[in-house]
């Protein structure tokens, strides 16, 4: 037996030296172990109820592995997710299955139940095989890291998958697989979401970065409020329809603890005359500044990101919070604003307003944090409070758009919630494990409940919130303030020379593009293409390549462009595989003139954005660019 181990880990090493290292660590589990069966095979087995039940067949594993296997879909999958140690018969057949340039991703959380099948047989072809790619580990955090990284690798792509787990091991290890695969659709929604809405909203992103640089400049950062409230009550809000139950007693909160409202909540609070202690925003999509419209938070600070919607940013005449993390901007704003402060400490966000506001409360040293409002489901088939935005809607709209599950919400009863939900849902679960500080869901229904002490907002009030603290006094600390006249003027110049750059980077450009159209005209004619236009064309793109504010603004704006291309260059390259030299070179001039295009509409846009934002610039610090410019009032 020791022999086949370091044979298969020895394989294993040299592709998953990790793994190998997890399972070698390893104690052999009380509830696992083989049988070499009088048929010449080995059988797995299971404890449960006092006896050893069997995982596989005694007499032909394989077979019932190919039955197994039988109904399961791989075709066109390029991942293939497998769950379940049982004793890798699963895995030879499905290796047998797959096609050459797909993958088998092993997921398990037991390396010790490897390290009972890798002691047992010779597998050393299988571990060999490039196909198969292991993520393991007993963190649950560190399985799901190794997901994102697989399916993010191509940014410009989302890869097609499917899944399946071995039959007892789905029943034995049922809360793993149920979280592996409510991971997994979420993952992969989220990158199909994340793939279309960046190439839908990027162009909405650069213009929210822009319009809101007079904020960003005059925001106190989130880093500077650090353990500012230590030991004390935060109560986060959410949109959850279960809020209509308390939101009434906030109003005897605002003395008690500091109350963060998400965006999607907040109408709801404004109808009630309910006092927040600082509303957050995140989204910046054109939808999401519906949120806010018609309502008045000025008295509150915003909490915001250099991409939340502009609109909600510029209407909010309070102070404001910002977590500066520049994202595909972050090359040009170094350029805009080089001596911009850094900070060591940063927030983690968690994809949502919600989970922001948690962290934030986190961040100040809160102790406990309540929520209230987080049903992360759909109790009664609500999906939001009353008195929000979308109130109306119930989860049967849902249905045929969005895969619903089923799960147990707090008082034993089943729910439905979304992939989306599930995994928030299993993110608030996993970051109150540390025990940190105390954790209340006063939400009175949903779905949150392990590892939260679950209790009513009256009892959490009772309990935590008794007394009045100094909200006031932590709001007060939250001020805007003034950049000095020398970061406006050079924030001003900078981009008006960005403008400027754009501008010409538009001549250039429309100098390439007429080259590549004169060019490909020329092959259709059958002449000689024109070498004075290639010259051109070389010139122009020396030109371009000296216009670093230019290039830096398109580059974090042109995701769209370079996923079309990308795309319409397999194309071309799949068409143009039978055809002539001269054919070859008229289609990708056409398609490079294409991209120009493209770059050219992008050149445009841009330029209107930054027009926009220097505006709202120019009219936030009019006073400090009329002094810089020594020009009288008078004359302004």
């Amino acid at each position: 037996m020791d022999d086949i181990l370091q044979r298969n880990l020895t394989v294993l090493g040299e592709r998953f030296p990790k793994v190998a290292r997890l399972v070698e660590g390893a104690s052999l589990p009380f509830d696992r172990r083989v049988e070499h069966t009088g048929a010449g095979v080995y059988v797995y087995q299971y404890f449960q109820d006092g006896g050893w039940r069997n995982l596989t067949s005694r007499y032909n594993p394989l077979r019932e592995a190919e039955q197994q296997l039988s109904h399961a879909d791989f075709e066109g999958a390029k991942f293939v997710f497998m769950v379940g140690e049982a004793g890798f018969y699963h895995v030879e057949v499905a290796l047998s299955r797959l096609k050459p340039d797909a993958r088998i991703l092993f997921v398990s959380h037991r390396p010790d139940y490897l390290r009972v099948v890798f002691a047992s047989r010779d597998l050393s072809t299988v571990l060999s095989d490039e196909r198969l790619v292991f993520l393991v580990s007993e963190d649950m955090q560190v399985i799901q890291q190794g997901i994102l990284f697989v399916v993010g690798r191509d940014q410009y792509d989302v890869p097609t998958f499917a899944h399946w787990a071995h039959p007892v091991e789905e029943r034995l290890q049922s809360d793993f697989v149920t979280e592996i695969w409510s991971f997994l659709h979420y993952v992969f929604n989220a990158e199909l979401v994340n793939l279309h809405t960046t190439r839908f909203f990027e162009h909405w992103w650069a213009r929210n970065f822009v319009c809101n640089i007079p904020a960003l400049l005059q925001a106190k950062h989130v880093q500077e409020l650090e353990g500012t409230w230590r030991n004390r009550p935060v109560i986060v809000v959410g949109a959850g329809p279960s809020l209509n139950k308390n939101i009434e007693l906030l109003r005897e909160c605002r003395n008690r603890a500091l109350i963060f409202c998400v965006d999607t909540a907040y109408r709801a609070l404004e109808r009630r005359g309910i006092e927040p202690h600082m509303v957050v925003t995140l989204d910046g999509s054109p939808m999401n500044a519906e949120l806010m419209c018609g309502c008045n938070y000025d008295r509150y600070p915003l909490f915001i990101e250099p991409y939340s919607h502009y609109e909600i940013v510029r209407h909010h005449q309070g102070p404001k919070l910002v977590s500066c993390e520049a994202g595909a901007h972050e090359h040009w704003w170094n350029m805009v604003l080089p001596e911009q402060p850094r900070t060591a400490s940063r927030l983690p966000i968690g994809g949502s307003v919600a989970t922001a506001a948690f962290s934030m409360a986190r961040f100040i040293g809160a102790d406990p944090v309540i929520c209230v409002g987080l049903d992360l489901s759909y109790p009664q088939g609500q999906c939001y409070a009353a008195g929000t935005l979308h109130d109306q809607r119930k989860v049967e709209d849902l249905r045929g758009n969005r895969e619903l599950y089923e799960v147990e919400d707090i008082y034993g009863e089943t729910v439905y919630t979304t992939h989306d939900y599930l995994f928030y849902l299993r993110w608030f679960e996993r970051e109150v494990k540390a025990g940190d500080r105390t954790y209340v869901n006063a939400t009175e229904g949903g779905a949150l409940k392990h590892g939260w002490k679950v209790m009513t907002l009256r009892e959490a009030m009772e309990q935590y919130a008794s007394s009045d603290v100094p909200t006031a006094e932590w709001m007060d600390a939250i001020v805007s303030r003034r950049p000095d006249p020398s970061t406006i003027h050079t924030v001003h110049q900078n981009l008006k020379r960005s403008r400027r750059q754009l501008r010409a980077a538009r001549r250039f450009l429309t100098a390439m593009m007429e080259s590549l159209v004169s060019y490909s005209q020329g092959i259709e004619s059958g002449h000689e293409p024109d070498p004075g236009g290639l010259s051109r064309l070389q010139e122009a793109q020396r030109r371009l390549r000296r216009l670093p504010l230019a290039l830096a603004f398109l580059d974090a704006i042109s995701f769209d462009t370079v996923y079309v291309d990308i795309k319409l260059s397999d194309a071309v390259a799949k068409d143009s595989s039978d055809t002539d030299e001269r054919e070859r070179q008229r289609m990708w001039a056409n398609k490079s003139a294409l991209l120009i295009h493209r770059l050219l509409e992008l050149t445009n846009e841009s330029i209107n954005i930054h027009n926009e934002g220097i505006q709202i610039f120019e009219q936030e610090f009019h006073r400090e660019l009329r002094e810089a410019r020594h020009v009288p009032a008078e004359c302004v």
